[in-house]
């Protein structure tokens, strides 16, 4: 916990830092347009202008990539191949303990009442 706490200070100093450089560089040089650390602009459908401390990038998203859907995609699979793996295990464990007969008994003695 120390260290987690440790990189977060060092991180959030950073941070600060280039947010404290950043406003004096604005307001010394004054370019026309001010630097800032992080700009994300969508271009166009699926294309976006990526700004990181003045430099430029364009970016292309593919246009049928859905990366929430993705990634509830691989968790159904990951979901769907873990139960068939484990639910026969599961079951083999309640039918070796006898457990469903003493459920099935309790069931009954509390509907008779």
């Amino acid at each position: 916990m120390k260290y987690k706490l440790t990189a977060l200070l060092f991180i959030a100093t950073i941070c600060l830092s280039v947010y404290a450089i950043l406003l004096n560089f604005n307001s010394i040089v004054a370019p026309a347009v001010p630097v800032s650390a992080f700009r994300l602009e969508i271009v166009e459908s699926g294309v976006y202008h990526l700004e990181v401390l003045g430099e430029s990038l364009v970016v292309k998203w593919p246009l049928n990539c859905n990366p929430a859907g993705l990634i509830c995609e691989q968790a159904a699979l990951f979901r769907d191949k873990f139960l068939e793996n484990l639910w026969p295990g599961v079951i083999q464990v309640i039918d070796s303990t006898g457990i469903t007969e003493k459920l099935n008994i309790v069931k009954e003695i509390i509907t008779n009442r």
